[in-house]
């Protein structure tokens, strides 16, 4: 009988080779990729190809895995690049989880968190924070597992990556359906690990694995109807014939059977077992036969045939012990590259099984069905087969909880370890949530102190714009009344009354020399109040002509005399226009009109430093008397020169960054035996630069 036995797995080894072929091939083909891009790559490119490399063949090579390991610390010595260290952590902890280290993985994966998370690598965070899941999830430590779900999901979805958060919904789904059994919950994650599905365009193979998840919660709430409809929708989508798909089938239909067999409706299981048994052999995977053996031997057993039964049972015992001798779910080395679970086909996902994960899982399954076998050789009044399977079964069952005690203990120094990290990425999290309320905060400030940059900027070009508009406005009404002023209707009346004389008078010379003299004089002062400033020289030429023609007016009532020092630029400097000119107007009608002796008038222009000193003096009567023959009261009587030319120089003022000054001396009221008045204008040359 057991040669028998033997022989079946011989032939499930012998029908593997189709298979494995395919798998090899695939795997490779991916190796040699990911290997020619780390040939052809440098500095922080080759760390990300080493990067991907390592973790594809962690599983599998474990002698090449030293090698790149070595090559990927060397060139995270020399790189100032952070990431590199991090890939370097989160290849070790893989290489640690395969190898059975529990402990040294989730240290490495817990210090590689940290740095893709300051790094801002939010997707390879939440690959790794799924990593800590699978660690803590072998180990039974369901509160570590419910604690670092939400942060893969979390770090998945800053980088909008929603294949990875459709996978991580989908575990979370699994999770809640087969151990910490939560039906509704689970259909709410495996409803959404569709949804982003759909949304992110994933192969047929991921949903495939959404519907069989979902119709194992169904078939736990007894929901037997609804689980058959999802798993043969499943599986209409694994057409192909790969290994993935075919492994995807086996599961299937080992699900069909049982939710059939939940039905009473035997002979449909029987089938659906069946049709799991023939695929299983194509590729020779042991853990499903194990289980599908145990199940055929308890139908046959609760149809009385009891040895069909047996037989089952010890199939069942000898793919379980193939595992446990093993470390792998299929039968002979063969295999080596297929996967061992449905979700290990999704490109990026781990695989799910450690070695020591499947000889635990192994061992399980040898107590369960020595139990089974041994309560059923009871019944058959088989009293000696009946207590070796006992023996057995307490044998393997001892085995079992010596490792569970040793896990136990495992378990203790893993939590210790584990608390510690936790509260690492507790910190961890609380400085990121600062950060990210920071960057908030400053972000607040930045638009409000912009909006009021902006408010400010605006406030004061309308104000600006408002002041020159003023300016403009003020420049305007004075040179209208400096226009006026020096277009006194007496001065033009008397001059042509002046001319006129002259003509009548027989004089034509005289009268020709006044017109031509008036003429020019009208025209500089109509040209100099349209511009800002003039050449020195040009105010020079009008101040000449206009004191010429006073002087025919007057009857050469006074003398004059204009002044220019040798050192001044008369040509290239400028001044504004006919500043002097309303106070030498004043000195001819006021400082003259009551002196019977001739007076005389002095206008001089020199250069002290980096100004112009324009200087009028005349030796009338003074400040202080003209007063007396004021036409207005004394007290409120001020010149009308005096007033416009400083409401003049207030606006020029304005538009300089250095002043004009006035001053005005009375020499009458000085203790120096002069009479008259000074006036001085101190004008920065070059407009003040």
């Amino acid at each position: 009988m057991r040669h028998r036995y033997v022989f079946l797995v011989m032939m499930l080894i012998l029908n593997s080779f189709t298979a494995w072929s395919y798998s090899k091939t695939e795997y490779f083909k991916t190796r040699d990729s990911l290997q020619a891009r780390v040939n052809k790559s440098t500095n922080s490119a080759k760390a990300d190809a080493l990067f991907l490399l390592i973790r594809h063949i962690t599983p599998y090579e474990k002698g090449s895995f030293q090698n790149l390991i070595n090559e990927m610390k060397a060139l995270n010595q020399q790189l100032d690049y952070p990431q590199a260290k991090a890939y370097y952590l989160q290849n070790m902890g893989d290489y640690y989880y395969y190898y059975n280290d529990l402990p040294k993985a989730l240290d490495s994966y817990l210090q590689a968190i940290k740095i893709f998370v300051d790094e801002g690598n939010f997707k390879e965070a939440g690959m790794t924070y799924f990593r800590t899941v699978l660690t803590y999830y072998f180990t039974g430590n369901a509160e570590k597992i419910e604690l670092y779900f939400p942060q893969a999901i979390r770090n998945f979805e800053l980088c909008s990556c929603k294949t990875e958060l459709a996978i991580m919904y989908y575990y979370l789904g699994y999770y809640h359906t087969n151990f910490n059994i939560q039906t509704e919950l689970a259909q709410e994650y495996l409803h959404l690990a569709m949804k982003l599905g759909r949304e992110s365009k994933l192969p047929s193979m991921y949903f495939a694995g959404f519907y069989s998840s979902l119709a194992l919660s169904y078939r736990l709430e007894s929901k037997n109807d609804s689980s058959i409809i999802l798993l043969q929708k499943s599986n209409q989508l694994l057409g192909g014939n790969t290994n993935n798909d075919l492994l995807h089938k086996i599961i299937n239909y080992n699900s069909l059977g049982i939710s059939y067999e939940n039905q009473q409706l035997i002979d449909s299981a029987i089938v659906y077992y069946n049709k799991s048994t023939e695929l299983s052999k194509e590729i020779s995977y042991l853990y499903l036969n194990t289980r599908k053996a145990r199940a055929l031997a308890r139908i046959y057993a609760n149809q009385g045939q009891n040895h069909k039964a047996i037989e089952y049972y010890n199939l069942s015992l000898l793919s379980a012990k193939h595992i446990l001798e093993s470390g792998r779910f299929y039968a002979g080395q063969e295999n080596l590259y297929s996967s061992d679970w449905l979700t290990d086909a999704w490109p990026g996902v781990m695989k799910v099984f450690s070695t020591e994960g499947k000889r635990f899982w192994a061992r399980g399954e040898i107590c369960e069905s020595y139990r089974q076998k041994a309560n059923l050789l009871k019944t058959m009044r088989l009293p000696n087969e009946a207590l070796e399977a006992y023996a057995q079964y307490h044998a393997y069952s001892d085995t079992l909880r010596i490792i569970e005690k040793s896990n136990e203990l495992f378990n203790l120094e893993l939590s210790y370890e584990s608390d510690l990290k936790d509260n690492k990425i507790e910190r961890l999290s609380t400085v990121n949530e600062l950060q990210t309320l920071k960057i908030k905060q400053n972000n607040v400030f930045l638009y409000g102190l912009s909006i009021l940059l902006l408010l400010v900027i605006f406030i004061a070009i309308l104000l600006i714009r408002q002041n020159k508009l003023k300016t403009w406005h003020e420049n305007t009404l004075l040179q209208q009344k400096l226009l006026r002023s020096q277009m006194n209707p007496h001065f033009i009346f008397n001059s042509m009354a002046s001319i006129q004389n002259s003509i009548l008078n027989d004089d034509p010379e005289t009268a020709s020399n006044y017109l031509a003299r008036f003429s020019k004089l009208i025209r500089n002062i109509l040209d100099n109040s349209i511009d800002e400033s003039i050449s020195i020289q040009e105010e020079i030429n009008t101040i000449e002509n206009y004191l010429a023609l006073q002087k025919i007016r007057y009857h050469n009532k006074f003398e004059y005399k204009v002044v220019v020092d040798e050192k001044l630029d008369t040509e290239t400097n400028e001044m504004p226009p006919m500043l002097g000119q309303p106070f030498i107007e004043n000195a001819i009608e006021h400082a003259f009109s009551n002196k019977t002796i001739k007076g005389n008038i002095q206008v001089s222009f020199s250069q002290i430093n980096a100004s112009l000193l324009y200087e009028i003096s005349d030796d009338g009567i003074g400040i202080n008397e003209a007063m007396n023959y004021a036409p207005t009261n004394k007290s409120t009587y001020k010149s009308r020169a005096t007033n416009i030319t400083e409401q003049r120089i207030k606006v020029i003022n304005k538009k300089r960054k250095t002043n004009i000054l006035l001053s005005i001396t009375d020499e009458s009221a000085e203790a120096n035996n002069k009479t008259g008045t000074t006036v001085v204008f101190q004008i920065p040359l070059n407009n003040g630069i």
